[in-house]
Formats: C-alpha cells, structure tokens, sequence
C-alpha cells in the first residue's frame, strides 16, 4: 500500500492516544481485580444452579469467568498486546479481540450487577460481602471499562485501517526525507544508496 508521511505522523498520533487510554483501562481492570481478591466475586452464578456438578463447584469457587479473574486477566494480556501496536498487525488484531472480549464481559458484568441490585433493594437478597455503594461502584466500573475498551476497540480499528491489516510496521516518519512523501518511492530509494 502506498502511504504518505501525513498516514504516518497520524498514525504516530493514533499510537499515543491508544496507550493512553490502555492505561485507563488498564487503571479500572486494576480496581476490579482489587474488588475481586478482597471481597471475592459479587454474582455467583451456581447460587442460581440447583443441581451440584463439578462445574457449579468449580464456578462458586471462581466466581465463573465473568466475575472470576479469567476476564481481568484476559484484558490485560490482550489489551496490553495494543501498546505495540506500531510493531506488527497481529498486536492490533490481538488487541482489537481483546477490547471485544472485555465489552462483551462487562457488558454481561454490569447487567448482572444491577440485577442484582435491583434484587437487594426490591426483594431483599443476600450480598455476601458487597454492600450497596460498593455494587454500584462496580457496576460503574464496568460501564466506564465498556466505553473505554470501545474507544480503544475504534482507534485500534482505524490504526489498522491507516497503517494496513496485514502491513508489517508502521515507518518512522524520519525514514521518508525531502519532499518524498511516498513510502515505497524512500523504501526504494533508501536501498539504492
């Protein structure tokens, strides 16, 4: 694909803006995991099982993969991939999975949080080790997780867009001199000399 410096410099841009927001989510997965290690998950999902199998044990245990570690550390591992997004496409698509992944995993987190909510404020059911304020702030967590792995999900979208889905790396901006603007016309030139 033929690019310009202009694509470059934007996409130098893009870069930064993505790193900064990683480390946003990177701030609210940190919080969640804080949540989970301290009081334990706030949704069991074998509390709504009757039946005891292996997996409802397991489950209680773990809290399931939602409110388990499984989805905190997903993030991290996949959405941390982003921050080397210049060096290869496959750090952009590992990244753009991982942003899918935590959408949908709090998207499914907050709507069962605020279930469960509902439940303690209308009907008056146990919540273990959560109260109230501590549900909704991690009800708000995963809300504000959700529009930041979107704006990630779309800046890594377009970054993949700008620099190509299968295109190497991004090329420095001091690699294209004079009043090239072309990057295959410097490649070439650059291996000339």
């Amino acid at each position: 694909s033929r690019k310009s410096s202009w694509d470059v410099i934007s996409a130098i841009r893009i870069i930064r803006m993505i790193r900064l927001w990683i480390l946003l989510e990177f701030i609210l997965i940190s919080l969640i995991i804080y949540y989970l290690s301290t009081k334990g998950p706030p949704v069991n999902s074998s509390d709504f099982l009757s039946y005891g199998t292996i997996v409802s044990t397991v489950q209680y245990l773990t809290g399931g993969w939602v409110f388990g570690f499984g989805k905190p550390v997903c993030a991290i591992i996949f959405i941390g991939v982003g921050i080397l997004g210049e060096m290869h496409p496959s750090t952009r698509i590992l990244c753009l999975i991982g942003c899918g992944i935590e959408v949908f995993g709090a998207s499914l987190a907050s709507f069962q949080v605020q279930n469960l909510i509902t439940q303690i404020q209308s009907h008056g059911a146990i919540s273990k080790t959560y109260t109230i304020s501590i549900l909704q702030v991690y009800y708000w967590i995963n809300i504000l997780s959700i529009a930041v792995s979107t704006q990630i999900l779309m800046l890594s979208s377009y970054l993949c867009c700008l620099l190509g889905w299968c295109d190497p790396q991004l090329i420095h901006p001091s690699i294209i001199g004079g009043k090239e603007l072309d990057r295959c016309a410097a490649m070439r030139k650059q291996r000339e000399h």
